[in-house]
């Protein structure tokens, strides 16, 4: 399983919501993201979104982010979710 996670540019708070969802996946899913999030996370260089291509993509931020990833990932189902407010 590949899943990839786009969040709200800028947003430290969406990146550690981030980083607790991965720490609960499977071992053995392959974890992708965007440039924004490896940003924050110390991933690497993260990909373009335009690049992700995944099982699905977690996108945490808001409505902008979840049209933002819809409208330029290469595909793959969208579970959009507004936590910002979880993680401070």
């Amino acid at each position: 399983m590949r899943v990839a996670f786009v969040i709200r540019k800028g947003c430290e708070r969406c990146a550690r919501i981030v980083r607790r969802i991965v720490e609960i996946l499977p071992e053995d899913w392959e974890v992708i993201y965007d440039r924004e999030c490896a940003r924050f996370l110390g991933g690497g260089k993260g990909q373009e979104l335009e690049r992700i291509e995944a099982d699905i993509i977690v996108t945490v931020g808001g409505d902008g982010t979840a049209l933002r990833a819809l409208q330029n990932s290469k595909g793959g189902p969208c579970w959009a979710s507004t936590w910002v407010a979880l993680a401070s």
